[in-house]
């Protein structure tokens, strides 16, 4: 498993940061960046649905 620090794409005024946990080129997790400024290590409860949402089979991948 590797980390990658990234932020949040939602669009809210702070652009959080994260830690996106990837295992076999999928995400499994996401966590708040402790060494972000603003955020200190917390995820919001937009962000932590993210990887669900993500890979969800309703989610739309196409344009309609």
């Amino acid at each position: 498993m590797r980390e990658v620090i990234t932020t949040c794409t939602r669009d809210c005024p702070n652009a959080c940061g994260l830690i996106a946990r990837v295992e076999g080129g999928k995400v499994v997790s996401l966590a708040g960046d402790p060494r972000h400024p603003v955020c200190r290590g917390m995820a919001c409860r937009k962000c932590a649905a993210f990887v669900q949402r993500v890979y969800s089979p309703e989610r739309v991948v196409t344009p309609l």
